[in-house]
């Protein structure tokens, strides 16, 4: 009786180990079917749109491409694609997504080819070939102005001339870049510092919150004040470093925050109030402050502040 209790025991022990290889074995991808790859991301999360992302696919087909398709999920931004679908059935609107023919749309592949991708029927018939993703969304949204915080999605489909498909989805968050409001200046036209003071106040907004932000003034600007930032700078230079340089920080600290105050930051408010406090020293000129922004992904936004003195 004993000896029938161990050997079921053992029998018992064995059954999950045999369960995981079929199970291991169940997992195993064929390879003689069509396949679409992110290497960079095998499991296909969402990342976030940014300028260092890798988000090229590869679509491998050993029976050889006979379809290859991108649906488009972009919202309201939808209808941006339909000027490169020359097929009509294919075009979206703000409740139907846009279908990129990469094979038989003459008018897709030529995009597509524009921005450095194998499209076209030289495309039938391949067993592999290479698609950049972020490279399509940047054309179609590159100088659309776009709202924060959106998700955009490109699903990827692949037929083979077996008839085997392979499909898969790739998503993309999207953060604004970051932008300069003046509001008694909107046009961030030249000041002058003899008109009545206005309120000398620039706002940065950067909802991919802050990693660097400089103000620079230009090198040909009043003797008087290239001395006065000069000497309130670590480095004794014209670059204003918010985040880094605590020297600058301390001696600008009434006018612009500094620091952790800066660094990851949404929002950051930029008084340069100082320029009427200077107004006494300074000769005829004109002044100019280059505002620099990077977000935390890698977007970056400039933008000239401008004071005269006639």
């Amino acid at each position: 009786m004993k000896r029938i209790l161990l050997f079921t025991a053992s029998v018992a022990m064995l059954m999950p180990l045999a369960s995981c290889k079929k199970d291991k074995k169940a997992e195993t991808v064929d390879p003689t079917k069509p396949a679409v790859v992110w290497e960079t991301n095998p499991s296909f999360d969402t990342k976030e749109k940014t300028k260092s992302l890798d988000a090229v696919i590869t679509v491998k087909a050993e029976g050889r491409i006979e379809a290859l398709t991108l649906t488009l999920d972009l919202g309201e931004y939808n209808i941006l694609a339909n000027q490169y679908i020359g097929t009509a059935v294919n075009k979206g609107s703000s409740t139907k997504q846009p279908v990129f023919d990469m094979v038989d749309d003459t008018e897709c592949a030529k995009f597509l080819a524009g921005i450095g991708i194998t499209a076209g029927t030289i495309l039938r018939g391949k067993a592999e070939t290479d698609v950049n993703l972020v490279a399509v969304l940047n054309a179609l949204l590159g100088s659309q102005p776009v709202e924060n915080d959106k998700t955009f999605s490109i699903k990827v489909d692949v037929v083979d001339r077996e008839g085997n498909t392979a499909s898969r989805t790739a998503r993309f968050h999207y953060t604004a870049a970051p932008e300069f409001t003046w509001e008694k200046n909107t046009t961030f036209a030249v000041v002058d510092l003899d008109d009545p003071a206005i309120d000398a106040v620039v706002k940065v907004w950067a909802p991919g919150k802050v990693e660097t932000l400089t103000i620079t003034l230009a090198e040909d600007a009043d003797p008087e004040l290239v001395k006065y930032v000069k000497n309130r700078t670590g480095d004794s230079g014209l670059v204003i470093n918010l985040v880094d340089d605590a020297v600058a920080g301390e001696n600008f600290k009434n006018f612009f925050p500094s620091g952790t105050a800066v660094a990851g930051a949404e929002n950051v408010t930029l008084d340069f109030a100082f320029m009427y406090d200077k107004k006494p020293d300074l000769s005829a000129s004109t002044n100019v402050f280059t505002v620099h922004v990077v977000d935390q992904n890698g977007e970056d936004r400039s933008v000239a502040v401008k004071f005269k003195k006639k």
